[in-house]
């Protein structure tokens, strides 16, 4: 499922974060920007997933929640 773009009710014409185009929120996951998955879940991603998905750890694709690898920056050693 693709996520669907949070449109200004008002489409208040004074460039706020919707209408100007710079922030995406999906109005089916309320995911904004870093926690938006591959794929749309479908419902409200929650305050933990949202923070799993924006680490990089969860995402959502073929229908299902995945857990990602951790990567390690070794050049941070």
């Amino acid at each position: 499922m693709d996520h669907v773009a949070f449109k200004c009710e008002t489409d208040c014409g004074q460039g706020c974060m919707f209408c100007g185009g710079g922030l995406f929120c999906c109005t089916e996951c309320i995911g904004f920007e870093g926690t938006l998955t591959s794929e749309c879940p479908g419902e409200p991603i929650g305050e933990t997933r949202a923070d799993l998905i924006y680490a990089g750890v969860l995402d959502f694709r073929g229908g299902r929640w995945v857990k990602l690898p951790i990567e390690i920056d070794d050049a941070a050693h």
